[in-house]
């Protein structure tokens, strides 16, 4: 079904100059969890605008320090590494500019070598990890070539030979005059553009439009709708733009813990135990479709720090520990039935372990022991047999890690032995093997992950703002939105669809969200 938005009227009030607007850029400045905006207007200095939370935004008018740049694009990316999204503009003769966020406070712009203050004509600018040491470069398009920055570290940028020839001559920019008609009488669409993919986001979103209703007449030529398929309706052409907006959902509540156990079976996800008022034996079940929560029967003992996986029907919940003990208890929770029953203990009474399903096993990693020591070591539980056997261990000791499976392996992330882990183990439980991977952008514990799609998301960790992404097919990291800084969360895919469970923030919360991913295409009225 073709659903369509039409970008015609402004849904909220903002501050914005009285000059034409090129673009409005969406970014959380300040990482406070909310979307900020960034005003290019069509002559004159840029705008900052912070969110603040209730449909209105604030002009930061000391947002550039020494003075707004006067720009007619922006990128936002972390081009210093140091956690905060920086500021990229091209000025009206196609001249680059470097800011660097201080902690969300304002922008202070950045000294810059020849290669930077050289750049004069550029008529596009992008940010991506062309060479994978995972800071952002630069590319610069022009009518005269192209140049590409590499970022040897700290925002710090060196031209690359391109082809050989070295870096390629920029030809003056067109102005707006000189540009087609259609494009100067166009009215502007938002826009942010991070790591070289561009964004269109509406102000709230507009109201949409399915298959089964006519698309509205009388829209003029040059302006433009979203639609969630890439095919152009009759009248208008696909401008090759396409709109990516993450978000998560506020879904029902649920009843307040944290450092619990959490598995899917079909619609349904299972939270079990964890930390709220007191150590809690309490189960409950979320229905994705009715976006419903339904007590169910509680363990048989209270206790937190537990892992939880599904093989079939069946919920495991795995070590943890009580109000005196580390646990080696195992009980199996039959979702047809309703019921409880123990199991065979683990080999090695451990709380803060990973614990996934691969192939009808159950696995359980890493911890921390009955003498709270960190530990290495691996089981695998076969419920045909109800035992459990060691394997090889992880790398490193650990506790509060946290696992995700794919294609039967099994993906640990980051940990907690004296300090946080910044690392990415792979497990092949056909071969007993262990693989490291190239790390994420920080450590973490008491995060949670889950594959979406054949991606791995990284959610929560004390000192996390943002959300990390990891692509098995190539080995790397991305940033993506933020998401507020949780730890002892759960997050679980159910039904190919990514939600995130309880945690704290200093009290244990009953939050329950869904991860949102929209993909839309922008095409043109003709």
């Amino acid at each position: 079904m073709l659903h369509l938005t039409v970008m015609l009227v402004t849904l909220v009030q903002l501050p914005l100059p009285d000059a034409p607007v090129d673009a409005l850029v969406w970014q959380d400045f300040d990482r406070d969890g909310r979307e900020d905006l960034l005003v290019v207007p069509g002559s004159g200095a840029l705008r900052l605008l912070r969110n603040r939370g209730d449909g209105t935004f604030e002009h930061l008018t000391r947002a550039f320090g020494r003075g707004a740049p006067v720009a007619r694009q922006a990128v936002w990316g972390d081009l210093d590494g140091d956690g905060w999204s920086d500021l990229a503009t091209l000025g009206p003769r196609g001249e680059l500019r470097l800011f660097t966020n201080l902690a969300g406070d304002h922008l202070e712009e950045l000294p810059v070598g020849l290669e930077v203050r050289s750049v004069q004509g550029a008529s596009a600018l992008r940010l991506l990890d062309f060479d994978g040491d995972r800071a952002l470069d630069l590319t610069l398009d022009g009518p005269g070539g192209a140049r590409l920055l590499r970022n040897a570290g700290g925002a710090h940028f060196v031209a690359v030979e391109l082809g050989g020839a070295g870096p390629a001559p920029l030809a003056p920019a067109p102005s707006r005059e000189s540009a087609p008609e259609a494009a100067r009488t166009a009215p502007p669409s938002t826009g942010s553009t991070t790591t070289g993919s561009t964004v269109l986001a509406a102000l709230p979103p507009p109201p949409t439009v399915s298959s089964a209703t006519a698309i509205p007449v009388g829209i003029p030529p040059g302006y433009m709708i979203l639609g969630d398929t890439p095919t152009a309706p009759a009248g208008y052409t696909a401008t090759g733009l396409v709109v990516k907006q993450e978000r998560w959902i506020d879904r029902a509540a649920m009843t307040p813990r944290v450092q619990h156990g959490a598995a899917a079976v079909g619609n349904t996800i299972y939270v079990c135990g964890g930390s709220g008022s007191t150590l809690l034996s309490s189960v409950e079940g979320y229905d994705i479709s009715t976006h419903s929560w339904t007590s169910l029967s509680p363990m048989s003992v209270a206790r937190f720090s537990l892992g939880a996986a599904a093989v079939g029907t069946k919920v495991y919940a795995v070590g943890g520990g009580d109000a005196t003990s580390v646990l080696g208890l195992v009980e199996e929770y039959d979702t047809t039935t309703d019921t409880w029953s123990v199991k065979a203990p683990l080999g090695v009474a451990r709380l803060g372990c990973a614990v996934v399903a691969v192939a009808g096993k159950v696995y359980a990693l890493g911890g921390m022991d009955a003498s709270f020591t960190y530990i290495a070591s691996v089981e695998e539980y076969d419920p045909s047999t109800n035992t459990w056997t060691p394997k090889a261990p992880v790398p490193s000791a650990r506790i509060d890690a946290s696992a995700a499976t794919i294609s039967g392996k099994i993906y640990l992330v980051g940990g907690y032995n004296g300090a946080p882990l910044a690392d990415l183990h792979v497990f092949d439980p056909a071969t007993d093997t262990w693989t490291t991977k190239a790390p994420p952008f920080q450590g973490r514990y008491g995060h949670a992950t889950a594959f979406l799609g054949n991606q791995l998301f990284v959610v929560g960790g004390p000192g996390a703002t943002h959300i990390e992404r990891y692509d098995p097919g190539i080995d790397t990291w991305v940033r993506v939105i933020p998401h507020p800084i949780i730890q002892g969360l759960s997050v679980v895919n159910a039904g190919g669809r990514l939600f995130a469970l309880g945690g704290a923030t200093g009290m244990p919360m009953n939050l329950t969200q869904e991860f949102d991913p929209v993909v839309l295409y922008a095409f043109e009225k003709n």
